[in-house]
């Protein structure tokens, strides 16, 4: 059995935590930062050309786009299997989903696109699509606020394991850590990367004990 850090809400991790707990692992939840949904819906009916295509890097920007007249034949790229089920949840019926769970294995698709496509996006990303390709329009759907503080028991449980979401996800949890003298405390914690360039990021911000996420 292993203590597990899930960095995100427990309600957008329900699928993975009973997955980790049915395999008998403990769980516990410590997001790194919060939420906050912007309004794009008249943004959106204001475009004047045809939408071919949307990117979304994150289940975050889901409910902009649900809440668009956008239609659910519309192409839909993405970032992970599970906001892609998310789509296909609520109708949309042609959903890409990237590769090597990044946005950057998403380019080559993209990039042959024609038309002009909408990247509903968050205030921090690690690849801006608009700056790659002339054809892309970004539309601010949602900011993250990082937290200052851990949580109030957060240092009273050893963590086997620490999983991380994201490249924004870990730079916050390195400068929290380092913020309340922590780094010892993890120091032989694993930490689990969801891609790539997530642990290549992890591994510049000077840790050791890195997996990549199944």
């Amino acid at each position: 059995m292993k203590n597990i850090l899930v960095t995100r809400l427990e309600e957008n991790s329900r699928e993975l935590s009973n997955r980790l707990r049915m395999e008998g692992h403990q769980v516990f939840f410590e997001p790194l930062f919060t939420i906050e949904k912007l309004p794009t819906k008249k943004i959106i009916e204001e475009i004047s050309a045809p939408i071919s295509a949307v990117i979304i890097t994150s289940g975050n920007a889901i409910s902009a786009l649900e809440n668009s007249k956008i239609g659910k034949e519309t192409k839909i790229f993405t970032v992970g299997t599970k906001t892609a089920k998310i789509l296909e949840r609520i109708g949309f019926q042609n959903v890409v989903v990237s590769p090597k769970n990044s946005a950057e294995s998403l380019f080559d698709f993209i990039a042959n696109e024609p038309g002009q496509i909408l990247y509903l996006r968050g205030s921090v990303i690690s690849f801006d699509f608009a700056q790659k390709l002339k054809n892309v329009r970004e539309i601010l759907a949602y900011k993250t606020h990082e937290v200052e503080n851990f949580s109030e028991n957060f240092a009273k449980i050893y963590y086997d394991e620490v999983m991380i979401f994201s490249k924004n996800s870990c730079e916050i949890f390195c400068k929290l850590i380092s913020r309340h003298n922590l780094l010892e405390y993890f120091s032989k914690s694993k930490i689990l990367c969801l891609s790539p360039q997530i642990l290549e990021k992890a591994k510049n911000l000077g840790f050791k004990n890195l997996e990549l996420s199944k």
